[in-house]
């Protein structure tokens, strides 16, 4: 006959306690994943040098365009002298010329010498002042993004830390998530089992109900014909029944009221007895590791 006991040593069960008491490095070697610590420092380590990297081009890269702006800076110098220089030149060529057109005399010749020099002066100065503002705002860009690059690439072991506790704190999440997903299906298969369990010892006890009934009913015709044999017995002696005659018939009398009072006792209980869906429905016992019970659980207690 099917017992509690046969639930509380089935497989079924033995899985369930196994994933009740299992931890996510019993996943991990299960499934081959990698919930440890280290692996999240690994994790953030690759991530870190990705952003090194990234920084330290973004440095080079900086260096580079603060370079180019100056080397763009002379070329413009250069360029601006060149042409000041032809433009001198072509200038002085034309005033002497007209000098010598007019015949003016040697002092306002010399001034006007002097006068188209100094404007070219100027013009050269103006140049070299907008090379130098150029070259200061290159300088004060160049500072600032370096200053900025160098400062993230500073804050990289801060973030790789920070990064490795919360890559290890979500590895730890998923693991728990997963765990709990196999203790839902263990514990899934438990419950199956032990309804199917339950199912076959409420049918067991109602056979074993229905053999009761008809051993009580082939009990009670043996009975009520050998109380019919004794009242035809008695009938037939008139008033001289003996005492062992009587004394007979008192004690079947007795066995039929037992038998009628045990009768009502099966058919009370048989009327509290439940279909086998509807006992496995009213309860299960608590699915949690202990010592097997010893004996079969009465229906009462479900």
């Amino acid at each position: 006959m099917a017992s509690p006991n046969q639930f509380y040593s089935s497989q079924a069960r033995k899985n369930w306690e196994r994933w009740l008491n299992a931890t996510v490095d019993d996943l991990a070697r299960k499934y081959g994943f990698d919930f440890s610590r280290g692996y999240a420092e690994r994790q953030a380590e690759a991530e870190a040098a990705k952003a090194r990297a990234a920084y330290q081009d973004s440095l080079r890269r900086t260096q580079s365009d603060y370079e180019q702006r100056l080397a763009q800076i002379e070329q413009g110098i250069r360029d601006a002298v060149r042409g000041l220089e032809q433009n001198f030149f072509t200038n002085m060529l034309q005033q002497q010329q007209a000098q010598a057109n007019t015949g003016i005399n040697a002092g306002i010749a010399a001034d006007q010498n002097l006068r188209l020099g100094m404007a070219a002066q100027s013009a050269l100065a103006d140049v070299y002042g907008q090379a130098n503002l150029d070259r200061a705002r290159a300088a004060r860009d160049w500072s600032l993004e370096s200053q900025r690059l160098r400062e993230a690439l500073d804050l990289v072991e801060q973030e790789r830390l920070a990064r490795a506790e919360q890559l290890y704190q979500d590895l730890l999440q998923r693991g728990y998530g997963m765990l709990q997903q196999e203790r839902g299906a263990a514990q899934s298969a438990a419950q199956l089992e032990w309804q199917i369990i339950a199912d076959q010892i409420a049918q067991e006890l109602q056979r074993q109900q229905l053999e009761q009934q008809a051993q009580l009913q082939r009990e009670a015709m043996a009975l009520q014909g050998r109380l019919a044999r004794l009242r035809s017995s008695g009938g037939s002696g008139g008033s001289s029944v003996n005492v062992g005659a009587r004394s007979s018939y008192q004690d079947i009398a007795k066995a039929i009221e037992e038998f009628l009072r045990q009768r009502s006792r099966s058919q009370l209980a048989y009327q509290f007895q439940a279909p086998a869906s509807e006992w496995a429905r009213r309860g299960q016992p608590r699915l949690v590791p202990g010592r097997p019970q010893r004996h079969p659980v009465p229906l009462a207690t479900y």
